[in-house]
């Protein structure tokens, strides 16, 4: 009996370790904190990052963080406008970037019902590629905002292969460093969205020559083979010009100051798109939706070139994700142009 108990007890150690290592660091990381508990402590700490692994729920994130928040100025849109920051508005006005939220044009309108308010300004970022039929898919699901937090049981067994592995390659350490940050990212890495909502690419800032898309080889890679948000066409989508229409008079219906850009890509990246010949629809899609926005209370912008106010590809964090700069530049441009912007920027 007792050398049954001792085999057990052998067996099971491991397995016990295995879990109280994973309780730890999914607790110390904060990995396991919902999104309320995430937002309070950025709340406590401005200087605090948001950034799992774990569970991606950036789209409950920042619809939470909007709701709760009520910004009379609000950006919505993918990953390509989350360098849009609250320092480029007036300190009297309430701010938030909930760039991630959506990701197709037709989760703009079902975003802004949901969250029950209306922002003063309303900045999106219109990418090409929703309006190519090749890739957009209008018919794409609104994503579940109400995903907040899971059992920490749960998190536990659908996170310990990733655990575990990242424990043994060293990518996570066995005692975390202390930080203010909620999420392994954000603590390993110093990478994730500040308290503006703001996405701060820490590697990319320390070590760009490590990054996936150096030199755009990634970006570059995907022109070349027509795919991940590059594929080829060479006509606007008719679907995307029609729900685009819904969100312009949502805006208007509902006394929302609309302004879209439609977002750069590195000067390199957009030039070789162009020697391809392949992307058409973005060759004319300012042209061909820029009458819609000719109604008082809205704005179009184009920097699909990339070249803004003289960004160079240095000032990139990939192929069509801007650093800080370039969008600092794009702004500048739009108030230049925009008097309800220009007013609201003059503070900065």
């Amino acid at each position: 009996m007792r050398r049954f108990l001792f085999k057990t007890i052998l067996v099971g150690l491991p397995v016990l370790l295995s879990c109280g290592l994973i309780l730890y660091i999914l607790t110390v990381s904060r990995e396991s904190a919902g999104i309320e508990q995430a937002i309070g402590i950025q709340e406590q700490n401005e200087g605090a990052l948001y950034s799992c692994v774990v569970k991606y729920r950036d789209n409950a994130y920042k619809f939470i963080r909007t709701k709760n928040l009520h910004p009379e100025v609000l950006v919505l849109g993918t990953s390509r406008t989350m360098q849009i920051g609250s320092r480029f508005f007036s300190d009297s006005l309430t701010f938030y970037n909930a760039g991630g939220a959506v990701s197709t044009l037709s989760q703009f309108v079902p975003f802004l019902e949901k969250i029950g308010y209306e922002p003063r300004l309303l900045i999106v970022g219109l990418d090409q590629y929703f309006f190519n039929d090749a890739w957009s898919d209008i018919n794409t699901p609104v994503p579940d905002y109400s995903d907040t937090q899971d059992k920490l049981f749960d998190l536990m067994f659908s996170s310990s292969w990733l655990i575990c592995k990242n424990l043994l390659t060293g990518d996570i350490p066995v005692l975390l460093p202390e930080s203010p940050h909620v999420g392994l990212n954000a603590i390993l890495k110093h990478e994730g969205y500040r308290r503006d909502g703001v996405y701060r690419y820490g590697s990319w800032e320390t070590m760009p020559e490590k990054q996936p898309d150096y030199l755009f080889r990634n970006t570059l890679g995907r022109i070349r083979q027509g795919n991940a948000r590059f594929e080829y066409g060479s006509r606007v989508s008719g679907k995307s010009k029609a729900e685009l229409r819904r969100l312009i008079e949502y805006c208007r219906s509902h006394g929302i100051y609309l302004v879209a850009f439609i977002p750069p890509f590195a000067p390199t990246v957009w030039a070789e798109m162009e020697a391809t010949g392949k992307y058409g629809y973005m060759e004319s899609l300012f042209s061909e939706i820029a009458p819609f926005f000719a109604a008082p209370n809205n704005a179009l912008f184009d920097f699909t070139c990339g070249t803004v106010g003289g960004s160079v590809d240095s000032e990139y964090v990939d192929g069509f994700h801007g650093g800080p700069a370039v969008y600092e530049r794009i702004i500048r441009q739009i108030a230049l142009s925009d008097s309800l912007v220009s007013g609201i920027t003059a503070a900065k």
